[in-house]
């Protein structure tokens, strides 16, 4: 198995809840157990070992936009990777990349 740590943090106060986090097509977060945070959310998860995870993921922040979006992922303590960066988004952001284990 793979540990993957898969990071979000944005500038800001607005707080954001991650609805969603779909890695390899196995879902990892969904709505009923969405995480929550104020400028970082963090999940650490183990996955079925393969070359590549890629990630899907969908961020909610019902207060307001949220800026400098960046998402990172981390795959058996290797070098965080950045998946996807944003500037801003309003309410939703639904997004994906990849990480090389």
């Amino acid at each position: 198995m793979d540990e993957v740590v898969f990071t979000v943090t944005w500038e800001g106060t607005e707080g954001a809840m991650l609805f969603y986090m779909i890695d390899n097509g196995r879902v990892k977060v969904a709505s009923a157990d969405a995480l929550r945070g104020a400028r970082k959310i963090e999940l650490t998860y183990r996955a079925r070992r393969f070359p590549t995870h890629r990630i899907e993921w969908s961020l909610w922040s019902p207060d307001g936009k949220l800026q400098n979006i960046k998402v990172t992922a981390s795959v058996n303590g290797g070098a965080r990777q950045v998946l996807r960066c944003e500037a801003e988004a309003e309410i939703r952001w639904s997004s994906d990349g990849v990480a090389i284990s």
